[in-house]
């Protein structure tokens, strides 16, 4: 069991046996925190980026009227560890972007919820934060919109819809050097992740994953390439975007639009430390684990990795082994098709020449006749 699953179950266990100490009726406070000077900061800071009125999630959690009638389900979510999504386990591996909760921020909210969720000072008036949806690296070098407004029917909960981004301007006539790449949501509320790919196989040198320029999914800050890396775009690149769209329970029954917009931010010329893709691909079988590795016949430097397996109960487990025998761990997660997302590792993980990467999955879950396909990617740059 991992460490955040006995914090998770450790505080629930205290919440309820604080609870039964004092019966029963009336919703007895037990609760040593309070939603106005303990919990508001965390879901301010750590879940309000979706958490908001007209944010990507159902429900804003940024008032107390709000937040006390989804106690329940906070701590259902909390201790499934489906919230906040981030698949990766703590631990096993270390992220620039990692989106986690702290073992004091989950112990608050967890006994908060089990211990009667009292409010705290009624008197202090606490800010009403608003949706922020801007660019988070500043104003883009090249800001590339929808070609046209797109429409999720009344009748229609979510749909999967690709956009060919104009790129014939003046500034992409030549190539690009791209050290990130962003998504200002038209519409944040319908908008629950986007993935932008370079059309074609353009240009492709070794280990040269053209595609995917960018994973996105709403709450997340893009994370830039480490100084003196980032990605290649051809000169006239096609660029791609795909949307999924997802509608909260306040919109069902309505039409709702949306014109996003892809925001891509330059680098100078690179030489050497173009970001490219190693590709390992496999399967997860239903009646037992499976390994697969692939050898690295380079020097190489780690800096991201992102898998799919197309399922939502397979875990994976990504380890590298260096030359002299040394594991490193990379990654181990269950990642759902809903929340992909590069992982960036926090520092580079300088693998040589005759290092491997391997790669255990194992499928949980109800048994299945067929096996589940694994494909994990590892962006990297040479040296």
């Amino acid at each position: 069991m991992t460490m955040k699953k006995l914090i998770v179950r450790g505080a629930v266990l205290a919440g309820l046996m604080l609870g039964a100490t004092r019966g029963d009726a009336h919703k007895p406070i037990t609760s040593k925190y309070t939603y106005t000077e303990d919990v508001f900061p965390i879901f301010r800071d750590r879940c309000g980026a979706c958490h908001v009125a007209g944010g990507a999630a159902p429900m804003s959690l940024l008032t107390y009227q709000d937040a006390v009638p989804w106690a329940v389900a906070i701590r259902d979510e909390l201790m499934a560890a489906h919230m906040p999504p981030w698949d990766a386990e703590d631990g096993f591996g270390r992220f620039k972007n990692a989106h986690t909760l702290s073992a004091p921020e989950l112990d608050a909210i967890l006994v908060w919820a089990n211990g009667g969720t009292p409010q705290g000072d009624r008197t202090k008036k606490l800010p009403t934060p608003a949706l922020e949806n801007g660019w988070a690296l500043g104003l883009p070098d090249v800001t590339l919109p929808m070609p046209s407004v797109f429409t999720l029917p009344a009748d229609k909960l979510e749909d999967t819809q690709e956009f060919a981004l104009q790129t014939g301007t003046a500034v992409l006539d030549a190539e690009r050097w791209i050290r990130a790449i962003d998504l200002l949501p038209g519409t944040p509320a319908i908008v629950r992740n986007a993935v932008v790919r370079v059309r074609g196989q353009m240009g492709v040198r070794w280990g040269s994953d053209p595609e995917v320029l960018m994973l996105w999914a709403p709450g997340e800050r893009p994370v830039p390439t480490p100084a003196g890396a980032a990605f290649h775009l051809p000169a006239h690149a096609e660029l791609v975007l795909r949307i999924h769209y997802k509608k909260t329970w306040q919109y069902e029954g309505t039409a709702v639009s949306d014109r996003s917009q892809v925001g891509l931010y330059f680098a100078d010329r690179t030489g050497d430390r173009e970001v490219r893709a190693l590709t390992l691909t496999g399967a997860a079988p239903a009646t037992h684990p499976a390994t697969f590795s692939h050898a690295v016949d380079r020097d190489i430097d780690a800096l991201a990795l992102r898998a799919d397996t197309g399922q939502a109960d397979v875990t994976l487990q990504v380890e590298a082994v260096r030359p002299n025998g040394t594991r490193i761990p990379m990654i181990r997660l269950t990642p759902r098709p809903d929340w992909q997302r590069r992982y960036w590792f926090e520092r580079a993980l300088s693998l040589p020449r005759g290092s491997r990467i391997d790669i255990t999955a194992r499928q949980g879950g109800a048994a299945t006749a067929d096996a589940a396909p694994v494909h994990v990617v590892v962006d990297f740059v040479a040296r």
